[in-house]
């Protein structure tokens, strides 16, 4: 009976060259390090982001939009509409932003949903200007669905990138992009609310002093 030992004597040759290398300050030749290039770190920093701003745009509008929404006269139904539609719009279009992902470039689709997001956040800041609460609701609707379907393509195509160009840490560049994300969620009504003090205070200094 003869019993192959090569396989037992490349184990053990791998694991004393490990312990060596160690021991050295060196890495094996056949285990592979996990290196971030200068490409890879500016992909995992335009992640995060955008994780960051659709975060903090999402919420932005907690400390106004309700007070504003009141003084158009409009229901707490209505104006609570506007903050689900984003949601359930985003959980529609996933799906097709899944497929249509494989035919676009994940970086054009990450352009596109900033971009269109971008656009939005500003538009909505000049919904005050409606002329009542029907056209209020409404436009502050439409507004939110675009900007919900940007923010849908930039997310999908995110965690496309990352892992089809992030690899090696997908699990440390998922939580990062999860973490700014969420922290844009937390500090997006307080930065709401003191850009909606200030604003009130220039506006008073400049158009009755």
């Amino acid at each position: 009976m003869v019993v192959n030992t090569d396989g037992i004597e490349n184990d053990l040759t791998f694991s004393v060259s490990s312990e060596l290398s160690k021991k050295n300050g060196e890495v094996p030749a056949n285990v592979k390090k996990k290196v971030l290039t200068p490409r890879k770190i500016r992909i995992l920093a335009s992640v995060i982001y955008g994780n960051l701003f659709l975060g903090s745009c999402y919420s932005l509008m907690a400390p106004i939009f309700p007070a504003e929404a009141e003084r158009k006269h409009a229901s707490a139904t209505a104006y609570g509409l506007v903050f689900g539609v984003y949601q359930l719009v985003m959980f529609l279009s996933a799906p097709v932003y899944g497929k249509l992902v494989v035919h676009l470039k994940p970086g054009f689709m990450m352009k596109i949903g900033m971009f269109v997001s971008g656009v939005c956040a500003i538009t909505f800041g000049f919904l005050h200007h409606a002329p009542d609460a029907d056209t209020f609701i409404g436009l502050a609707i439409a507004i939110r669905t675009i900007d919900a379907l940007g923010a849908s393509a930039f997310l999908t195509a995110s965690y496309t990138t990352i892992g089809s160009e992030l690899p090696e840490i997908i699990g440390r560049a998922m939580s990062l992009t999860e973490t700014a994300f969420a922290f844009g969620l937390a500090g997006g009504p307080v930065l709401g609310g003191i850009l909606y003090e200030e604003s009130i205070k220039l506006i008073n200094k400049f158009l009755f002093h």
